[in-house]
């Protein structure tokens, strides 16, 4: 082999692993019942950062706690409390009600719902679910971005089964106004209700979360999904097929 054709072959091999380590791994876990379905399991008991799928028991919070009134409650949005950064996008920067800022994943929303709540609230709602870690710590109003509050993938789909189910220890009028908004894909063949949640995790990498359940004819199938790497818009794309993959892997799609 030539020079010129060896230093061309090391950079196609160079480019290949690149491609691939921008997802370095992959977890899926499946609550059918009492059944747990996993892949990459070893995985799937790492406890992490939810990133914006806490959105899903903190809305709900908010609704217990009073301070939110429905999936239309508005809040204005205020750039003097919340200084615009540069990687948010543009429909961040506008009042929301609940259901745009779930479905926009608007994180000064949430940070203000949180402010609301207060810690001693938030560490008894979080108790109630039994929560990952419930480790507030961090901040009121950031302990579930890249900071104190860590899940992992099984323990997602026990608080969702434990939040959304019958037996939820929450409002049913709460749970049912966030199973509405995060009705996530009418298309397939039974209805997806899901949130994104992506972010730093402790090492680095980003985090990209896609957790919720799938609604077989009235008997809710659990799930979460989750991917790290390097790459955020690679990640945000692939945890998508992965998790529909995963979902007619294990037949519930």
């Amino acid at each position: 082999m030539t020079c010129s054709a060896a230093l061309l072959f090391a950079l196609i091999l160079a480019s290949c692993a690149s491609t691939e380590s921008s997802t370095e791994l992959k977890a899926f876990v499946l609550l059918d019942a009492d059944k747990f379905q996993y892949i990459n399991k070893s995985q799937a008991v790492v406890p992490r950062s939810p990133c914006s799928t806490y959105k899903v028991p903190h809305a709900i919070f908010g609704l217990e706690a009073g301070y939110l009134k429905g999936k239309d409650f508005v809040q204005k949005y205020d750039s003097t409390r919340d200084h615009k950064k540069s990687f948010w996008p543009d429909a961040w920067v506008k009042d929301h009600t609940l259901e745009s800022a779930v479905k926009n994943s608007v994180v000064w929303y949430f940070r203000e719902v949180a402010r609301q709540i207060g810690p001693k609230r938030m560490q008894t709602y979080l108790s109630k679910i039994e929560y990952g870690n419930e480790d507030i710590s961090g901040g009121i109003d950031r302990f579930w971005l890249s900071s104190s509050l860590e899940i992992s993938p099984k323990q997602q789909v026990k608080v969702l089964a434990r939040l959304l189910g019958d037996d939820s220890p929450l409002k049913k009028e709460n749970v049912t106004t966030i199973k509405e908004i995060i009705l996530w894909d009418k298309s397939q063949k039974h209805p997806v209700h899901a949130k994104t949640g992506t972010c730093r995790q402790s090492n680095g990498n980003y985090g990209a979360w896609l957790v919720g359940f799938v609604d077989v004819e009235g008997s809710p199938k659990y799930f979460a999904s989750y991917l790290e790497g390097s790459d955020y818009k690679n990640l945000s794309v692939k945890r998508i097929e992965f998790t529909l993959n995963s979902l007619k892997k294990f037949g519930v799609l």
